[in-house]
């Protein structure tokens, strides 16, 4: 048996069956668990969804997973942590993303920072941000396509 990753014969935004359980991981809010945590999500979201909408969904995650390694914690020494939490209902991916840092608002001056926000508003069916003194919640839902019986 030969196998190749990275090729698919789903057809483009249909889901496989059976859906993955949901996806609930918690770790220190640093670069490098954010990176891991984008691998970690990207797999599961392969059993949804075609490659495009993949990668779409990965980099909103880990747009909002590398926001709070790199900005929540500014203020203290050791970092906080940050939870990950995927799962589907009612045909949409619910992601929600949270850490019990600071919120810090983005730089209002022009440059290459400050475009994560508006990206997660386009690739996502919804977003939408809880700030609080607990921390950032970042809750994302993305419409899946009609499941096709093959």
């Amino acid at each position: 048996m030969v196998r190749c990753e990275g090729l698919t014969s789903r057809p483009p935004g249909v889901r496989t069956l059976p859906a993955p359980p949901p996806l609930l991981v918690t770790v220190p809010a640093t670069v490098h668990n954010a990176t891991a945590l984008r691998r970690t999500f990207r797999r599961w979201a392969e059993a949804l969804v075609d490659d495009d909408t993949a990668d779409d969904l990965t980099l909103v995650v880990y747009e909002a997973l590398a926001n709070a390694a790199e900005h929540a914690f500014t203020t203290q020494q050791e970092p906080g942590s940050m939870w990950l939490h995927a799962s589907i209902a009612d045909d949409e991916v619910l992601i929600t993303i949270t850490d019990n840092g600071t919120w810090r608002t983005p730089d209002t001056l022009p440059g290459h920072r400050g475009r994560g926000l508006p990206l997660i508003h386009q690739l996502t069916t919804h977003a939408h941000l809880q700030l609080d003194p607990q921390g950032t919640t970042v809750r994302l839902r993305h419409q899946l396509p009609p499941q096709r019986a093959d």
